[in-house]
């Protein structure tokens, strides 16, 4: 991942459009939410 400026949504989508691709993702998302959360 190089872009971190990205929306929890748009997020979600691409966690869930490279699902069969990346698995690891889903690990890595919370670890981005947790230390980078995204301002309000």
């Amino acid at each position: 991942m190089t872009n971190l400026h990205i929306s929890p949504i748009d997020m979600f989508f691409l966690a869930s459009k490279n699902h069969s691709e990346k698995p690891e993702f889903f690990s890595i998302e919370p670890i981005l939410f947790n230390t980078n959360p995204i301002p309000t």
